[in-house]
């Protein structure tokens, strides 16, 4: 089922909550100064849960586009590691290390 589920709890403290709102955007709208304050605030927040909301999409929508990279890193020990970016199966479960030549000449 892809629509979410609310329980009984969620909703009886939504009900009053919007009736809370509903009257400050009402004392708002025959000019009292608190209310419209208050008003400003919430609407700040809305607008920011919506950029967020915009800008998460659009970098994950990137990112997708973009694939990932192979993080390459060298170990203590002269060692490179990769990680590649399909998960490991269970018999990959240990780091696959390919040694290369450490390039400050050492052994």
């Amino acid at each position: 089922m892809l629509l979410p589920q609310f329980s009984l709890r969620t909703v009886m403290a939504a009900v009053p909550a919007a009736a809370i709102v509903a009257l400050v955007a009402g004392r708002a709208s025959f000019g009292s100064e608190w209310a419209i304050a208050v008003c400003y605030g919430l609407a700040s927040v809305v607008m920011a849960g919506i950029v967020y909301a915009f800008f998460f999409g659009l970098c994950t929508g990137l990112a997708v586009l973009v694939g990932r990279e192979d993080i390459v890193a060298r170990t203590s020990r002269g060692a490179v590691r990769r990680e590649s970016d399909q998960s490991p199966s269970e018999d990959e479960l240990q780091p696959s290390v390919e040694y290369l030549p450490n390039p400050s000449g050492g052994s």
